[in-house]
Parts: structure tokens; sequence; C-alpha cells
């Protein structure tokens, strides 16, 4: 474990990368996809060989927003720069293959909002007063000078506003919305990432809900809330992990 740098030293060592592995924590989220993907486009536009690994495949709301994202599942052959990890808290988190994938690079790089992080990496950047991986990512490539493709502009939007709940959560601070700002005047289209990410719902997802929702328990005069999903209902409604996403929201609600 290594103590937090600068944001300058962060951005000093992405400059200097010649070749990278980008990668972020299992079943990732809107942020992880897009903290990771939107790094590596900007990297691989300014000259940067980069793959994008992640241990799990995208989930069926991102999958417009992630379309031609340089992914791979496998480990990537060889050595490279550094293996940077957007989004991560715990090293573990990159998936069952964490070591043997932090093992490519020279060093390792950690970029990360989470309070909880602990600094696990060996050089680490970690805003916890951000509100998404994405705002930060924005801020290093605003001060880096890259300039934001639309992909990336939606990418970064859509962590963002997966993050804060549609701007609705404690942590939708003005900074927030000023990244926001700049990420719609450099191309991000709100409406195309809001209709991505919450008003496609496949059938196996809404039949989940359906059934989840009829087993919600509450405690403490309604102060705490659980659902439990044994995994023969997912068996029996074909439905996978990532459709568990949002049913928190509800409950929450």
């Amino acid at each position: 474990m290594s103590p937090e740098v600068s944001r300058e030293a962060v951005i000093q060592a992405l400059r200097g990368l010649r070749t990278a592995i980008i990668s972020s924590h299992v079943s990732p989220d809107p942020d992880a996809v897009s903290s990771s993907g939107a790094l590596a486009l900007a990297l691989r536009s300014i000259g940067v060989e980069v793959s994008l690994y992640l241990a799990d495949k995208v989930p069926d709301n991102m999958r417009a927003l992630a379309a031609g994202l340089p992914i791979v599942h496998e480990i990537p052959k060889g050595t490279v720069d550094a293996v940077v990890v957007a989004d991560t808290s715990v090293r573990h988190r990159i998936g069952p293959d964490a070591e043997a994938v932090l093992a490519c690079g020279k060093q390792s790089i950690n970029i990360d909002h989470h309070v909880s992080n602990p600094a696990w990496a060996d050089l680490n950047f970690i805003d916890s007063s951000a509100a998404s991986t994405t705002q930060i990512i924005e801020d290093l490539l605003h001060r880096m000078a890259i300039p934001l493709t639309q992909q990336i502009a939606n990418l970064l939007y859509a962590g963002l506003v997966d993050d804060t709940g549609s701007f609705r959560f404690s942590n939708t601070s003005a900074e927030a919305l000023e990244c926001a700002s700049r990420l719609v005047r450099a191309g991000a289209d709100p409406l195309f990432v809001a209709n991505e990410l919450y008003a496609k719902v496949s059938l196996r997802r809404f039949n989940l809900r359906i059934a989840a929702l009829q087993g919600v328990k509450h405690f403490f005069n309604g102060q705490f809330a659980t659902i439990i999903i044994p995994k023969n209902l997912l068996d029996l409604l074909g439905a996978l992990p990532e459709d568990t996403d949002g049913l928190i929201d509800d409950i929450r609600a």
C-alpha cells in the first residue's frame, strides 16, 4: 500500500505512458464502465497503446454507450507501463484474476472516489469529494488538454448521472453540476444517456423486479428494508446478477 499522490503526480504518470491496461471492478456499474472506458479512449487518442480489461461483461444499459471500447475479458499478455484501475476501492474487486492482471504492469495506478479506499496501488489518486470517478476523470482530461469526443463525453456524463441518482442524491454538489455542464458543452447528450440507462428495460429484468419487490421486508418502523433474491428465482426467470441493479433505489424510495 502506498500513500496518495497529488493530482499533478497522477497526470504526470498518465502522460508518461506508452502502453497501459485500464480496468475496473467486477459487476461493473455505469461509473465503472464509463470511467475506465473514457480513460481508455482518451489515452488512445494521444497515442497510448491501451486495452480495457473487465472481468465481467458490460451491463445491458451500457452497451450502446460502450460500443467500440477495446474491452477484453482475458488477462492481456505481455508487460505494460501501468495497469490503471478506476472506481475500484480494493484490489480484489478487479476480479478473480486481479493479481495476475496487476502483475502485467510495471506499476499500478488507482483513480477512485470511494472514501473507503485504503490506497492499495503504487500510485493512488482518491478524491472522496467527487460524486463519481467519471467526475475525477473529466477533471484530469481537462487538465491534460485532451479533447473529448462525443462518446467520451457521453460516458463521463453517464457515470456522473448514475452515481448521483440523476442528480437526486446528497453527493450532487455544485462541482458535480458544473462537471455535467462542461460535459454537455463538450457534446454529451443527456436524453440519449438517460434513455440508455433507464428507459430500456429487458423483460427478464422487468419480471425480476416484480417478483423481488413482493419479497421486501421492513424493520424498525420502516426505516430499514431488505430484498432477498434466491438464486433459484434468477434461474427461474432467466435473469442475470446485473438485473438486480436499481432494486435498491426502489426500496430506498
